[in-house]
């Protein structure tokens, strides 16, 4: 692949990525625009046993600071069979779609949703938007610890604090 991004080449520019709290990438401060740009660099992501963030590319390691999580959940579509919710399509800031692990979810600071996403290799915060599309498919479990639960199906996740 050929990008301005990495024709530049050094560890020290490539040091210079930075991921907002709302999944936006930057490159030296600039936003990065190009979507294919950011799913490339999303496919090289990976998270180190200390937490660090770090894109790995053709014996490449880049250091990328992550403000909160590097994936956001944009958007959750319900999927229905017979009138009935059996699960939820997340559109994540990379430009790609999977099917949430109701299983992962949790409410974080701030009441934001976060699940896991990739396989469970990294979670992801949910936008102010997915937070109210997947608010409406939540339901109050009263007298419970977690107060709170996604019903899919016939399956019911309660929802626990992170």
């Amino acid at each position: 692949m050929s990008t301005e991004v990495w024709d530049m080449g050094t560890q020290e520019v490539l040091g210079a990525i930075y991921i907002d709290k709302e999944g936006q990438w930057f490159f030296q401060g600039a936003p990065i625009i190009r979507e294919e740009i950011v799913s490339f660099l999303s496919q090289h992501l990976v998270r180190l046993e200390d937490g660090s963030y770090h894109i790995r590319w053709k014996n490449q390691d880049c250091t990328v600071l992550v403000e909160d999580t590097p994936f956001v959940v944009c958007s959750v579509t319900p999927v229905e069979n017979n009138g009935r919710v059996q699960g939820a399509l997340l559109n994540l800031n990379d430009g790609t779609t999977e099917m949430l692990n109701p299983e992962s979810l949790s409410i974080g600071f701030d009441n934001v949703p976060y699940c896991s996403v990739k396989q469970g290799r990294f979670r992801a915060r949910f936008s102010r938007k997915a937070y109210y599309q997947l608010a409406r498919m939540i339901e109050e479990i009263p007298g419970t610890e977690q107060g709170f639960c996604l019903r899919l199906g016939d399956k019911v996740y309660p929802i626990h604090q992170a």
